[in-house]
């Protein structure tokens, strides 16, 4: 899970938790380019966490159970977003460039900031092409996990605009769920 408990989580710090975690995950040869990554949620951390394994050249399942990736931040214009508001009183803090090497942003609202981040995501997986699958309106069922052998983690899936949607399986070595609880 990308964003939990933490104090002062917020778009900026959610984004930097997922490229973290993909570049560490990467170094340390933890995944497998054979088989695609599972990414449970299309917020910010996921969206960002798909980005970011995508530019690395894995293969990206994303599943998001709204019509929409990024959906919270969607027409929100009365939201004011600002990367480093929790810097303050550093001179960090005046800075309103989020600075990261992908989905990148200024301060602004809420709409706008999403609007960035998601042209920027448009473009990656264009580059990716075959490589990213992306899965909206759909419910996970069941994931089974196998700590011992990475390459049997299956994870079950299912339409949710149709009733009577077959689930579907699919093999995968890294389930990343990527919850995102942003206020600021």
């Amino acid at each position: 899970m990308v964003s939990s408990f933490e104090q002062g989580v917020t778009i900026y710090k959610q984004q930097v938790r997922a490229l973290n975690l993909i570049y560490a995950l990467h170094a340390q040869k933890r995944l497998t380019k054979s088989l695609p990554i599972a990414v449970i949620g299309g917020g910010i951390a996921g969206v960002t966490f798909t980005a970011g394994a995508l530019t690395l050249g894995y293969s990206v399942h994303l599943f998001e159970k709204t019509t929409a990736l990024c959906h919270v931040q969607k027409g929100s214009m009365q939201r004011w977003v600002h990367p480093h508001i929790y810097d303050w009183p550093s001179d960090k803090s005046a800075n309103k460039e989020a600075g990261l090497p992908i989905l990148d942003w200024r301060a602004e609202a809420a709409e706008n900031v999403v609007s960035a981040i998601l042209e920027d995501f448009k473009r990656i997986t264009e580059v990716a092409k075959r490589r990213y699958v992306e899965h909206l309106r759909v419910s996970v069922l069941n994931t089974i996990i196998d700590p011992t052998k990475p390459e049997k983690l299956h994870i079950t899936y299912t339409p949710t605009r149709s009733g009577n949607a077959k689930p579907k399986t699919m093999k995968t070595p890294l389930l990343q769920m990527a919850f995102s609880w942003s206020w600021a």
